[in-house]
C-alpha cells in the first residue's frame, strides 16, 4: 500500500507553463478601480463590484472584489476540483519540485501524458524516468469492443514510481491532443510512502478531521484539518 502526500507547489517551483499568464493587470493598492474592472492578486482573477479605490487585498475586501477563480494557468495548481486548465497542444509544465515520487492527474484531457524526470536542470542533464500514458481508457473484452465499443477517456492517472532520491530533478509534463487544446484540472507532484502490504480480510475506511467547503460556482475545496 502506498500513500502519496502532496508537495505544496510555490511560484519559485513552477519553471515553465505553455499556457500564457493572464493578461489581466495585476491588482495595485490604493489605485481607483471603476465598476467591473478586473485584477488578478496572488494568481485569481477578481471583478470590482463598485467604483473606488482601496488597501485591502482582494481576497479579503470581499464586500468590493468578487473572486473569479483562478488563472488559467493556475487553475491546475488551485487543490479544487472542477477548474481546470486549458493550453495549446502539447501543454507542456517543466517543475522543480524537490524529491518527488509520484504525480497525480485529475481531470485531464488530451490523447496521452508523457511524463519525464532528469538529475538535474540544464544541458548535460541526465533523464532517469520517462514514461507514457495512454489516455484512451475503452474497456476491451473481445474483437466486437474492438471495433465497436464507445470511446472512452482516462481522466484520471497517478504514478507512484519515480525516484524520489533526485532532490535536485527536474520534472517535464506533456499532455498532448489529438486535436485542439489539452486540459489538466489537478496536477500534483507527490511524496511516495510505502506502508507495506495488506493482509486477506484488510478494510479501510477514513477518519477525516479536513473541511470540505463548495463555493457559489459549485466547485470543491478542501483543507486538511490540524
Amino acid at each position: 500500500m502506498k500513500v502519496l502526500k502532496p508537495i505544496a507547489l510555490t511560484d519559485a517551483m513552477i519553471v515553465s507553463n505553455s499556457i500564457p499568464p493572464d493578461t489581466r493587470p495585476a491588482w495595485v493598492s490604493g489605485a481607483n478601480y471603476a465598476q467591473g474592472a478586473e485584477c488578478v492578486y496572488q494568481h485569481r482573477a477578481y471583478e470590482r463590484l463598485g467604483a473606488g479605490a482601496g488597501v485591502k487585498t482582494p481576497d479579503i475586501d470581499v464586500d468590493y472584489w468578487l473572486d473569479l477563480g483562478p488563472t488559467n494557468d493556475r487553475a491546475m495548481f488551485d487543490n479544487v476540483i472542477g477548474t481546470v486548465s486549458h493550453g495549446d497542444s502539447p501543454l507542456t509544465l517543466v517543475l522543480q519540485p524537490g524529491g518527488v515520487g509520484g504525480v497525480g492527474f485529475v481531470e485531464v484531457s488530451g490523447r496521452e501524458i508523457e511524463v519525464t524526470l532528469t538529475d538535474r536542470p540544464g544541458p548535460g542533464a541526465t533523464q532517469v524516468y520517462h514514461r507514457k500514458i495512454d489516455l484512451d481508457g475503452t474497456p476491451i473484452f473481445s474483437v466486437y469492443d474492438w471495433f465497436f465499443a464507445e470511446y472512452e477517456p482516462l481522466r484520471d492517472v497517478v504514478l507512484t514510481d519515480l525516484p524520489e532520491h533526485w532532490r535536485s530533478g527536474e520534472l517535464t509534463i506533456k499532455v498532448t491532443a489529438i486535436s485542439g487544446q489539452a486540459s489538466i484540472g489537478v496536477c500534483k507532484p507527490c511524496r511516495v510512502l510505502d506502508v507495506g502490504g495488506t493482509r486477506w480480510g484488510a478494510r479501510v475506511s477514513i477518519l477525516d478531521f479536513g473541511e470540505k467547503t463548495r463555493d457559489k460556482w459549485g466547485n470543491y475545496s478542501y483543507r486538511p484539518g490540524e
